[in-house]
């Protein structure tokens, strides 16, 4: 078994943007979480990553007429990166240091050059970016896998 896996994921993902985006999220009974952090429900997650403006995953939430607001599908790529080394994945391609990075925390960073959204996951990290970019990071990030996996397997190997 893998140490380390890469694996993409299917999330129903829209952008809500507007002053009254606050209280549209309020009135669908999710958490208000602060700007660029994120709150997990069972039904998924809400991050804030403006003052106005709302990365969700966590339920039909739609604007009623005349709400400053507004909503719009989102078509990110998303991947899951989990095992124990995925911090030593992520130092490979990242400047951040994921090190103290847990499950239910929120990071916009960038990653092998492209702008990403990160929420920490039990066992590792969610991960999306734009879809035109998604092919290049899954690749560039599946590379990284295979090389780490293939270390830790000859490391293992190399034990009495």
């Amino acid at each position: 078994m893998p140490a380390l896996a890469l694996e993409p994921r299917q999330l129903d993902l829209c952008q809500l943007l507007g002053p009254d985006a606050p209280a549209l999220v309020e009135a669908a009974g999710l958490p208000l979480p602060d700007v660029m952090c994120v709150a997990t429900t069972d039904k998924g997650f809400i991050a804030r990553t403006g003052r106005d403006e709302f990365l969700v995953h966590a339920g039909g939430i739609q604007p009623a007429d005349g709400a400053q607001c507004w909503r719009y599908p989102r078509a990110d790529r998303v991947l899951a990166l989990q095992g124990e080394s995925w911090r030593a994945a992520m130092a490979q391609v990242c400047h951040k240091d994921f090190t103290a990075f847990g499950a239910g925390d929120w990071v916009m960073v960038a990653a092998a050059g492209i702008s990403i959204w990160c929420l920490g996951l039990a066992d590792g990290l969610l991960l999306g970016c734009d879809p035109s970019l998604g092919a290049c990071l899954q690749q560039t990030l599946g590379e990284v896998v295979r090389d780490l996996n293939a270390t830790l397997s000859s490391d293992q190997g190399d034990r009495p």
